[in-house]
C-alpha cells in the first residue's frame, strides 16, 4: 500500500470532513472508499452521509486520537498498535472491515493478556467480538479467580461477565470469595441482586463464614442459613442436586488419556479442541484452551504448533535454540507419551536434535523430560516424509502446566530451523492448582 498520509487533514484537497466529538479530520472520499467497503457504502451509497460534507462518527467507543491513528493507517498502511490503543483499533478494524489489521490486533492481544488485565479485557470482549480473546481471558480469570476477585473493579465489568463468573463450575475460588464478589457486584447492578445471589451456593460456605461474613449482610433468609448449617453438619443427607449442594470444581477430576497411535483422537489436545469431545475439532489455541508461543515464526501460523496433521508447513526462524511452547493455561498434565509431526511431503531441515521440557506445576521450574540427539525418526535428509507423526514414551511423577520443545543442535540440513508442529500429549489431565 502506497503511503499517502500527507493528504490527511489537508483541507484544501479534501472533500469530506470526519467529525469525532468536537474535532475534525479532513479526508478524501475516494481514498476512504477504495480502502474500505464500509466507507464506500457510507460515502457513496444511499446513506445520508453521502450527501454531506461533514460526517459525524457517532460512536461512544471511538476516541478522536484512536480514529486519527486509524485514518492515518487507512492512508499509509502503517500503524503502531500498543496495549493502550489495541482494543479501540481492533474495534475500528472490524467496524470498517480491515481484516488483516484486525488479525494483527488479535495476535497482539493474545500476547499481552495477563493476570493483571484479563478481567478487564474479558469484559471488553463484546466490544471487539473476538471469541478467541474472550475464551483466553476467561480461562486466565477463572484460573486466578481467588486472587483477582477480591480486588476486582466491578464498575468495568459487563453484566454478562459477572454472570459467567458466578455460574462457573471451573472457577478456582471458594464460595465465600464468590459471595463477597457478588456483594460488590450488587452495588453496581442493584436490580440484579436476586439473580446474583441465586448463583451463590450457600451450603458450600463454612459455618464460621456464614455467621461472621454472610449473615450480617441480611441478603439471605433465615431458612437459607439453617439449610446451609445443616448441610455443613450432615452433607450425606442431602441430594447432589440442586446445584447449590454441588461443590464447584466437580468437573476438575483427574482424567487419563491412553496413547494408541499418533493422532489417534485419544490425546489431550484433541480433547480440548473438541470441547471435551462434545463438538467438532477446532484448534485449541484459537479456542483459548491453550496458548502457543514460539521463539520466532519463520513460516506458517502459530496455532499449527498444536494443529492437526495437515500439510501446512510451520517452522521457527533460523536461530539457535529455537523453540515452540504450549501453555495449558488452566490445566496440568502428568505425561506418559507425546507426539509431534514434521511437514508432510517435506524432505529437508528435519529435526534431529531437540529436548522436551515441562514447566512443573507450583514451582514453575522447567524440567527436561526427554532429550533427542541425532534422532532420525523423521527420516534421512532428502527422503520425503509421508508419516502421520512420531511418538515417544515419557516417565515422570510430576504434573506440568506447559511444555516446550527446544532445538539443541542442527537439523538434517545443518540449519537452526525447528520444523515441528501438531504437538499432542497423553497422560493424566487435571485442573491446575
Amino acid at each position: 500500500m502506497k503511503d499517502i498520509s500527507g493528504l490527511v487533514d489537508l483541507k484544501e484537497l479534501s472533500d469530506v470532513c470526519l467529525v469525532v466529538g468536537d474535532k475534525r479530520i479532513y479526508a478524501n472520499k475516494a481514498i476512504l472508499a477504495i480502502r474500505s467497503p464500509v466507507f464506500k457504502s457510507m460515502l457513496f451509497g444511499s446513506f445520508g452521509e453521502a450527501q454531506k460534507k461533514e460526517v459525524a462518527i457517532n460512536d461512544p467507543h471511538i476516541t478522536f486520537n484512536a480514529f486519527q491513528t486509524f485514518i492515518l493507517f487507512v492512508y499509509s498502511g502503517k500503524i503502531e498498535v500498543t496495549p493502550e490503543n489495541v482494543l479501540v483499533i481492533m474495534y475500528l478494524a472490524k467496524k470498517y472491515q480491515f481484516n488483516q489489521l484486525s488479525q494483527h490486533c488479535s495476535s497482539c492481544l493474545t500476547k499481552w493478556v495477563n493476570k493483571e488485565n484479563a478481567l478487564e479485557l474479558w469484559s471488553s470482549a463484546d466490544l471487539i467480538d473476538d471469541p478467541t480473546i474472550s475464551q483466553h481471558c476467561e480461562s486466565i480469570v477463572l484460573k486466578n479467580a481467588k486472587e483477582l476477585l477480591p480486588t476486582a473493579n466491578v464498575s468495568i465489568l459487563q453484566h454478562s461477565t459477572i454472570l459467567k463468573i458466578l455460574s462457573s463450575e471451573d472457577i478456582n475460588a471458594d464460595e465465600i470469595t464468590l459471595f463477597q464478589f457478588a456483594q460488590k457486584c450488587i452495588s453496581q447492578y442493584p436490580q440484579s441482586s436476586k439473580q446474583f445471589l441465586s448463583l451463590i451456593r450457600l451450603p458450600q460456605i463454612s459455618v464460621k463464614d456464614l455467621f461472621e461474613i454472610v449473615k450480617p449482610t441480611n441478603l439471605f433468609s433465615i431458612e437459607d442459613y439453617m439449610e446451609a448449617v445443616e448441610y455443613n453438619h450432615f452433607p450425606q443427607s442431602f441430594p447432589s442436586s440442586p446445584t447449590k449442594f454441588k461443590k464447584r470444581g466437580n468437573s476438575h477430576r483427574e482424567i487419563s488419556f491412553t496413547y494408541q497411535s499418533p493422532y489417534d483422537k485419544n490425546g489431550i489436545m484433541y480433547y480440548l479442541g473438541t470441547n471435551k469431545k462434545t463438538s467438532d475439532w477446532k484448534n485449541p489455541h484459537l479456542l483459548g484452551e491453550v496458548q502457543c508461543s514460539v521463539s520466532g515464526v519463520g513460516s506458517g501460523k502459530i496455532e499449527e504448533v498444536v494443529g492437526d496433521n495437515s500439510k501446512y508447513n510451520f517452522h521457527t526462524k533460523n536461530e539457535p535454540s529455537s523453540y515452540i511452547m504450549v501453555d495449558l493455561l488452566k490445566y496440568s498434565v502428568k505425561p506418559n507419551y507425546y507426539t509431534v509431526s514434521y511437514y508432510n511431503g517435506g524432505s529437508k531441515n528435519k529435526p534431529q536434535n531437540w529436548k522436551l521440557e515441562g514447566r512443573q506445576e507450583g514451582s514453575k521450574e522447567w524440567i527436561c523430560l526427554k532429550t533427542h540427539q541425532n534422532d532420525t525418526s523423521f527420516g534421512a535428509e532428502g527422503v520425503t516424509f509421508n508419516g502421520i507423526g512420531v511418538s515417544w514414551p515419557l516417565s515422570t511423577p510430576h504434573f506440568f502446566d506447559a511444555f516446550k520443545l527446544t532445538s539443541t543442535g542442527l537439523s538434517s540440513s545443518a540449519s537452526n530451523y525447528l520444523l515441528m508442529k501438531g504437538f499432542e500429549v497423553y497422560g493424566v489431565l487435571k485442573p491446575s492448582n
